[in-house]
């Protein structure tokens, strides 16, 4: 810990991490790194302090620290899982860093449904290649963080800006319910009644303040489970799909295709040799 009050750690290269995390965490002392950080929410809520300022994340959100900017973190629901990206200025071009800078920095952003997706499968790619980890290996997640930045940068104006609002906590009861149930039929009267609220105005605020309505979230966690049942198991495309909620397997399919832009045969078929990881 240096004079200022804040754990200084540094990277020599860059450095990518997903980890999932099924306790409370808070973390008393903010600390500074010498290179930058990409920090994306999956699922769950965290509160981000970076430099004073505080941000409520939900899933699908991000944020970017600076070089040397003082920063911590406090998990809200009993469970998260987030990813992070360290890099420095020699893994990107100079004019992609400089523009991604001037929109990222000092804002809070989420993604829309159709671009959530597609943002993640790039983070799986990294993922992916962190795990064959050979020679060629920080070259490939160097150009996956290129095409993950110039995707930030092309579609930014789609992304929900969230720097000045918080998150109510009813919004983490139903996105827990949905994790919870999400196998089950689950309709919005079931919701409204677990976290005693009018099913109206429940969906109304859920979608004004998550950018989602209820109904696409429900199928994104069930699409995301799905894609674990189709790489870790030998489980029938059926099967996956009752497994996962979906009690229609032609629904199933049209859901899977509309996120992912390919059925769930042929996505299992292209990634079937490919150690499991997680979407």
């Amino acid at each position: 810990m240096n004079a200022s009050g804040y754990i200084r750690e540094n990277h020599s290269s860059m450095y990518c991490e997903r980890e999932k995390r099924n306790f409370r965490r808070q973390m008393t002392h903010s600390h500074i790194h010498n290179v930058y950080e990409l920090y994306y929410l999956f699922d769950g809520r965290v509160q981000y302090n970076i430099d004073g300022e505080t941000y409520d994340l939900k899933a699908g959100s991000f944020v970017f620290i600076s070089k040397e900017t003082p920063h911590k973190t406090t998990a809200f629901t009993s469970h998260h899982e987030r990813f992070l990206i360290m890099f420095n200025d020699e893994n990107l071009p100079v004019e992609a860093l400089s523009e991604f800078k001037k929109i990222i920095i000092g804002r809070h952003l989420v993604l829309p449904t159709d671009k959530k997706y597609k943002f993640e499968l790039i983070l799986a790619d990294i993922e992916k290649e962190k795990k064959i980890n050979d020679k060629y290996s920080e070259k490939m997640i160097e150009r996956y963080l290129y095409r993950l930045i110039v995707f930030i940068i092309r579609n930014h104006r789609s992304f929900y800006d969230e720097s000045d609002k918080k998150i109510p906590p009813y919004i983490d009861e139903i996105s827990e319910y949905i994790s919870k149930n999400y196998a089950k039929d689950i309709t919005l009267a079931s919701i409204a009644k677990t976290v005693h609220m009018n099913e109206s105005y429940m969906s109304r605020r859920f979608r004004e303040l998550t950018g989602t309505n209820i109904s696409e979230h429900i199928n994104s966690v069930r699409i995301r489970e799905a894609i674990k049942l189709l790489l870790e198991t030998d489980y029938s495309i059926t099967d996956v799909a009752t497994k996962c909620g979906f009690n229609n397997v032609n629904y199933f399919a049209a859901v899977f295709k509309k996120m992912l832009g390919t059925t769930p045969l042929k996505y299992k078929n292209e990634n079937k040799d490919v150690d499991f990881y997680e979407i």
